[in-house]
């Protein structure tokens, strides 16, 4: 049964709007973290507006050409386990930089949160992203991004290339990037795939 479901999911998201919407959306909020990090809350007005977007794309593009499928309820709560564990780690980062602070000093444990702990714990927590749309959908794609992610936030903390919230800001980019390109790549492809009874019919006439 999880094997069909997951399927079903797999065929409702083939079309690679999830990963656009969602990949412009964190392009917006890490291009705001890198420039202005204070006005990256913002970004949250955007939902506004992707949100309704999303729906009506889906609506013009999707569901004409496959259908629309009601999916299980039971499998749109399927998150909450990888949500506790998110919370899990901002607990942990928070208590880090707490520790860290009160053992080497406010400006000295701060400096070594920022270029040690933030990076790596951030990106570890962004990887629970596409970890979960990879176990909810069955999108093999996302699990290159859930590893991908991870290994740039070790990276940026081992050179110290980036530090602090423009290190949170690269790693957004860099997943939003991923995915909109993924998204916008498998968006093509569906068009192509499935097209509808008039392109049809204007192929089949010239």
């Amino acid at each position: 049964m999880k094997a069909i479901e997951r399927q079903v999911y797999r065929a409702a998201y083939q079309d690679g709007l999830l990963e656009t919407f969602l990949g412009g959306y964190l392009f917006i909020f890490g291009s705001l973290m890198v420039a202005k990090p204070g006005m990256a809350s913002f970004s949250a007005l955007t939902v506004f507006v992707i949100r309704p977007l999303f729906t009506k794309v889906k609506n013009r593009y999707t569901y004409p050409r496959v259908g629309y499928v009601k999916l299980p309820q039971e499998n749109e709560s399927a998150g909450k386990e990888i949500g506790l564990t998110a919370i899990l780690f901002i607990v942990i980062l928070v208590a880090s930089l707490i520790v860290l602070s009160a053992l080497m000093g406010n400006e000295s444990g701060k400096e070594f949160w920022f270029r040690w702990f933030l990076p790596v714990l951030a990106s570890i927590l962004f990887s629970f992203g596409p970890l979960w749309m990879g176990r909810t959908y069955g999108l093999k794609r996302a699990y290159f991004i859930a590893v991908l992610i991870p290994l740039l936030g070790i990276s940026m903390a081992i050179t110290g290339i980036f530090t602090g919230y423009a290190a949170v800001g690269v790693i957004c980019l860099t997943g939003g990037f991923l995915s909109l390109v993924s998204g916008v790549i498998m968006f093509s492809r569906f068009l192509r795939k499935y097209p509808v009874e008039e392109e049809v019919l204007n192929v089949s006439g010239q």
